[in-house]
């Protein structure tokens, strides 16, 4: 985790709402995704973002959990694989003829050293920065970070086997359409 960016966010603009709950009003930017150059926006009352560099990934794993098993199921999770499923719809918004294969090849790329040079590949690059933030927030290890992306490489497998050359895409889209619409966001 990075303490940093910790501190700043929780300097940042906190307001007591009428059930006396604390909430932040933070967002973040990302400026480069080469490099991990975010600015952090802490609010209506501080209107200066703060730029911040994120850790490299490998600075940022921290011990996890010391399960005997991985449990991917697990609630544990769920922000390590969205993390990287909203990334690969936020990148197919962008690229429309992204396929599954494509998802694939980033993933393929990750699946062993999530820490690994992945410059090349936009993609697997923005995977890599966007779970640079999350593990910034977060307590994963190396192994937890692997561990999901080998299971989302096998969902992706199993939804292009299905239903063709955007399966995998299609579901994430429409389950991620059914969370946010539980969720009520």
């Amino acid at each position: 985790m990075d303490d940093q960016l910790l501190a700043l966010m929780e300097i940042a603009d906190t307001k007591d709402t009428h059930e006396n709950v604390r909430s932040l009003s933070v967002s973040v930017s990302y400026v480069d995704d080469l490099s991990g150059a975010i600015v952090v926006h802490r609010g209506d009352d501080d209107p200066a973002p703060v730029p911040h560099q994120l850790k490299p990934l490998s600075q940022l794993y921290g011990p996890g959990r010391r399960y005997s098993s991985f449990d991917y199921k697990s609630e544990t999770y769920v922000p390590l694989f969205l993390c990287i499923e909203e990334c690969v719809l936020r990148h197919r918004r962008q690229q429309p003829e992204l396929t599954d294969g494509d998802v694939m090849l980033s993933l393929d790329l990750l699946a062993c050293a999530p820490e690994a040079d992945v410059t090349s590949h936009v993609l697997a690059r923005r995977m890599q920065l966007e779970l640079r933030m999350l593990l910034s927030l977060n307590d994963y290890n190396r192994d937890e970070v692997r561990q999901v992306v080998r299971r989302l490489r096998k969902s992706v497998k199993l939804h292009n086997d299905l239903n063709g050359r955007y399966g995998y895409l299609d579901f994430i889209e429409e389950q991620l359409v059914m969370l946010r619409g539980s969720s009520g966001r």
